[in-house]
C-alpha cells in the first residue's frame, strides 16, 4: 500500500517475459528514484521477472505494483533509445523484446520468470478469494469470471477444480 507521508516515483516498466503480450509497458512504483534504463525486477501475474525501466510517470488513477528490486544492471543511454523505438515501429509484444535487451548474466536457461508460488498449491489474492467465495454461495449453475489478461481467472478456475 502506498502511503503519503513519503515520496513515491512512477514509472513506465517493459516486463521482460514472454508471458507478456501486451503492446504498451507497465505501471509500477517505487520509493526510490530509479533511472531510466534500470533493470528492476518486478512482479508480473504472480511471477517475479526482470523489466526494464522506460520512462517516469506521474501518478496514475489507479493502484500499483511496487517495484520488488533494482539490480547493478541498466541500459545505456543508446541501447534504451533503440529499444523504444523498436516497441513503437513494430507490432510486436513488448515482453519477448525486452527480454532481447537483458544482459546474458540474467538469463535462466529457457525464461526470464521464476515462479512465486508452489506449483502443487493455489494462492489467492483477497479479490480471488472474494471471488470464490461469491462463486461458492451462487445458486445458479453458470458462472462468468471477467477480467483482463493476466487478472488470475486461470488461478480462481484452478482452485474451484481442486477443492
Amino acid at each position: 500500500m502506498i502511503t503519503s507521508s513519503k515520496k513515491v516515483y512512477f514509472y513506465s516498466v517493459a516486463p521482460a517475459s514472454s508471458k507478456y503480450f501486451g503492446a504498451e509497458a507497465l505501471t509500477y512504483s517505487s520509493d526510490i528514484k530509479i533511472s531510466l534504463g534500470a533493470i528492476v525486477e518486478v512482479e508480473f501475474n504472480n511471477n517475479i521477472c526482470y523489466g526494464i525501466v522506460i520512462a517516469d510517470l506521474t501518478k496514475p488513477d489507479f493502484p500499483t505494483k511496487g517495484i520488488t528490486a533494482q539490480t547493478q544492471y541498466a541500459l545505456e543511454p543508446q541501447a534504451l533509445l533503440f529499444m523504444k523505438s523498436i516497441i513503437s515501429y513494430y507490432p510486436n509484444p513488448i515482453g519477448p523484446l525486452a527480454s532481447l535487451f537483458l544482459p546474458k548474466k540474467l538469463y535462466p536457461p529457457k525464461d526470464t520468470t521464476t515462479k512465486v508460488t508452489s506449483p502443487n498449491k493455489v494462492e489467492l489474492s483477497s479479490q480471488q478469494e472474494n471471488a470464490v467465495d461469491k462463486i461458492n454461495k451462487s445458486t445458479s449453475n453458470t458462472i462468468l469470471l471477467h477480467g483482463i489478461t493476466g487478472s488470475g481467472k486461470t488461478r480462481i478456475y484452478t482452485y474451484l477444480a481442486l477443492s
